[in-house]
């Protein structure tokens, strides 16, 4: 469990705790129905804190601190930060969640053109997060199948979200998203493949007929997170801001990666991540104005090892082969075996060994906090998604499984 601190009340809250506790929710993946579900919490009493009333807090707020991967600082006023500096160092640098645990995690959300007419559509799993870590990995498995040649109903895609998503695709999936003029592009995944989209970019995701598949999804706060340049953006009306964003010129020599929205990369050949050696296969690095941030598989050999260096990223790894490794870290070590995941914190180094006959495939999601050119990223969401975009940047209120 997460538990960085030992208690928290609402009067070491900041005042707008309400909004914060829903964005946080929205981090961790969770509507209001399922975290009161899995805290044994009362729904109305939750949906009346979320509404800004606070006559009961005190079960929210436990279970906000017990609940791994939320980030709780978030929510403390300026001196309960100092009152709780001491339990807030002790977060650990690298947090580590078994497939059996992720697992018992699972839950069913439902989408479709009615409330009536309603469907099982997704089925998430949570996986190893840190609370101090910039983005929210999740494992999931779409529940809808789809051939991926034809479109699908509107009400299938959800709104786009704040943040940034890398995607890599376990299996055939099908990746659906609506261009600024509604039209729906579809790549059709197979197993390896990996995506990435801006924010605010209305997406699905659907299995395809047979065997199906699952998605590994980063979502984290990219360039335009950055807290200057939200509070500058909320000073000017949205005119304004995007007369500023059509007139920005970036200093660097950006261009080439300005007329892309969605990246997607088709998987690598079995013969390069299979190839006799221990090696890092890159996936995906050409994100536009995002040099340092990464998808890549750490393909392990049979008994031999791959180090992972200290670097400035948060990292993200999770099991997609049948095959365990040991991995340790200056403190600690985790037996990493299939469908679990590690998150680890910036400045540490990782050993992972294979002791096995069998190759081990480790996906690697990389990602360096807030990088970019804000400026650079919000004309992009000016230009491909479009001035409403561009206001959710100035207040964000959407929440990801609408």
């Amino acid at each position: 469990m997460n538990k960085a601190i030992s208690i928290i009340t609402i009067n070491d809250c900041q005042s707008d705790a309400s909004a914060i506790v829903r964005r946080l929710l929205n981090q961790i993946k969770h509507t209001a129905e399922s975290f009161a579900s899995i805290h044994n919490l009362e729904i109305v009493n939750l949906n009346n804190f979320l509404s800004g009333s606070v006559s009961n807090p005190q079960p929210i707020l436990n279970a906000l601190n017990s609940h791994p991967g939320v980030d709780i600082q978030t929510l403390l006023n300026v001196n309960s930060v100092s009152k709780f500096k001491a339990e807030l160092s002790q977060i650990p640098k690298v947090v580590t969640m078994s497939g059996d645990e992720s697992r018992r995690t699972a839950r069913v959300f439902n989408r479709g053109p009615s409330k009536e007419s309603k469907t099982p559509f997704y089925r998430y799993f949570d996986t190893a997060v840190t609370p101090s870590s910039p983005f929210r990995p999740e494992l999931i498995e779409p529940l809808m199948f789809a051939d991926g040649s034809s479109d699908i109903h509107r009400s299938y895609f959800n709104h786009g979200h704040f943040e940034d998503q890398m995607t890599l695709f376990l299996g055939d999936v099908n990746l659906h998203w609506l261009t600024g003029s509604s039209e729906q592009q579809i790549f059709t995944a197979t197993q390896f493949a990996t995506s990435y989209k801006l924010p605010f970019i209305p997406h699905t995701f659907t299995s395809r007929p047979e065997d199906g598949g699952r998605i590994l999804a980063v979502t984290y706060l990219g360039a335009t997170a950055h807290q200057e340049f939200v509070s500058l953006s909320k000073e000017l009306t949205l005119n304004n801001l995007c007369d500023l964003l059509d007139a920005y010129e970036p200093n660097d020599n950006l261009g080439a990666y300005y007329d892309l929205n969605v990246v997607t990369s088709i998987a690598p050949a079995t013969s390069k991540i299979y190839s006799g050696n221990s090696q890092r296969v890159q996936l995906i690095d050409k994100i536009p104005g995002q040099p340092n941030s990464s998808v890549s598989l750490l393909c392990v050999s049979p008994k031999s090892e791959l180090i992972i260096p200290q670097n400035l990223n948060h990292q993200w790894l999770f099991n997609c082969s049948n095959t365990s490794v040991e991995t340790s870290w200056r403190i600690g070590d985790f037996c990493l075996a299939s469908d679990s995941s590690m998150a680890v914190s910036p400045m540490t180094e990782l050993k992972v060994q294979n002791p096995n006959c069998d190759f081990a495939i480790i996906a690697c999601f990389s990602v360096r906090a807030g990088d970019g050119d804000p400026f650079l990223h919000a004309k992009r969401i000016l230009k491909y998604v479009g001035r409403d975009a561009v206001s959710r940047i100035q207040h964000e209120t959407c929440q990801w499984f609408d």
